[in-house]
Protein backbone atom coordinates (compact mmCIF):
# COMPACT_ATOMS: atom_id res chain seq x y z
CA UNK A 1 0.00 0.00 0.00
CA UNK A 2 1.07 3.70 -0.26
CA UNK A 3 1.79 4.04 3.28
CA UNK A 4 3.95 1.34 3.57
CA UNK A 5 6.26 2.79 0.27
CA UNK A 6 5.94 5.65 2.45
CA UNK A 7 6.98 3.89 5.50
CA UNK A 8 9.86 2.23 3.70
CA UNK A 9 11.12 5.40 1.93
CA UNK A 10 11.12 7.05 5.86
CA UNK A 11 13.15 4.33 7.34
CA UNK A 12 15.66 4.33 4.08
CA UNK A 13 16.21 7.76 4.72
CA UNK A 14 16.97 7.90 8.42
CA UNK A 15 17.45 10.91 10.27
CA UNK A 16 16.19 12.66 7.14
CA UNK A 17 12.88 10.64 6.95
CA UNK A 18 11.51 12.56 10.19
CA UNK A 19 11.19 15.75 7.64
CA UNK A 20 9.30 14.04 5.04
CA UNK A 21 4.99 13.87 5.70
CA UNK A 22 2.94 12.25 3.05
CA UNK A 23 -0.40 13.79 1.96
CA UNK A 24 -3.61 11.60 1.05
CA UNK A 25 -5.49 12.69 -1.07
CA UNK A 26 -9.18 11.24 -1.46
CA UNK A 27 -11.38 10.37 -4.33
CA UNK A 28 -14.28 9.14 -2.35
CA UNK A 29 -14.82 11.27 1.37
CA UNK A 30 -17.86 9.40 1.95
CA UNK A 31 -16.18 5.83 2.23
CA UNK A 32 -12.55 7.36 3.18
CA UNK A 33 -13.79 8.74 6.94
CA UNK A 34 -11.35 8.65 9.66
CA UNK A 35 -12.62 5.14 11.14
CA UNK A 36 -12.01 3.71 8.02
CA UNK A 37 -8.37 5.18 7.43
CA UNK A 38 -6.89 4.43 11.21
CA UNK A 39 -7.29 0.61 10.45
CA UNK A 40 -4.32 1.57 7.76
CA UNK A 41 -2.25 3.25 9.93
CA UNK A 42 0.20 2.38 12.47
CA UNK A 43 -1.06 2.51 16.78
CA UNK A 44 0.49 5.87 18.49
CA UNK A 45 2.72 4.85 20.52
CA UNK A 46 1.58 5.96 24.18
CA UNK A 47 3.75 8.17 26.67
CA UNK A 48 4.18 4.80 28.85
CA UNK A 49 4.99 2.98 25.72
CA UNK A 50 7.81 5.53 25.24
CA UNK A 51 8.80 6.23 28.16
CA UNK A 52 10.09 2.13 27.90
CA UNK A 53 11.32 2.39 24.68
CA UNK A 54 13.52 5.38 25.51
CA UNK A 55 14.45 3.79 29.06
CA UNK A 56 14.98 0.80 26.79
CA UNK A 57 17.64 2.73 24.18
CA UNK A 58 19.45 4.28 27.14
CA UNK A 59 20.34 1.39 28.81
CA UNK A 60 21.17 -0.46 25.42
CA UNK A 61 23.57 1.95 23.84
CA UNK A 62 25.18 2.74 27.42
CA UNK A 63 24.23 6.66 26.87
CA UNK A 64 25.54 8.86 29.78
CA UNK A 65 25.15 12.19 28.32
CA UNK A 66 23.63 14.44 25.60
CA UNK A 67 26.66 13.45 23.23
CA UNK A 68 25.29 10.11 23.16
CA UNK A 69 21.81 11.20 21.91
CA UNK A 70 22.93 10.02 17.83
CA UNK A 71 23.24 6.71 19.18
CA UNK A 72 20.08 6.70 20.86
CA UNK A 73 17.84 8.37 18.65
CA UNK A 74 18.92 5.57 16.33
CA UNK A 75 17.98 2.67 18.31
CA UNK A 76 14.27 4.61 19.05
CA UNK A 77 13.40 5.47 15.28
CA UNK A 78 13.72 1.54 14.25
CA UNK A 79 10.97 0.84 16.56
CA UNK A 80 8.53 4.44 16.65
CA UNK A 81 9.46 5.28 13.03
CA UNK A 82 5.75 6.63 12.02
CA UNK A 83 4.15 5.43 15.58
CA UNK A 84 5.22 9.08 17.14
CA UNK A 85 6.84 12.39 16.52
CA UNK A 86 10.47 11.92 16.91
CA UNK A 87 10.89 15.75 17.36
CA UNK A 88 8.77 15.07 20.42
CA UNK A 89 10.68 11.74 21.30
CA UNK A 90 14.41 13.71 20.92
CA UNK A 91 13.15 16.53 23.43
CA UNK A 92 12.37 13.35 26.19
CA UNK A 93 15.64 11.68 24.66
CA UNK A 94 17.70 15.11 25.46
CA UNK A 95 15.83 15.61 29.27
CA UNK A 96 16.74 12.47 30.58
CA UNK A 97 20.24 12.69 29.38
CA UNK A 98 20.66 15.79 30.94
CA UNK A 99 19.26 14.55 34.18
Amino acid sequence: TALTELAEVKRKLGSQGDRLQGIFITVDPERDTEEVLKAYMPEPMGDAELDTLIDEAIKATGAGSVRDMGKVMQVIREQAQGRADMGVIGGRVKSKLTG
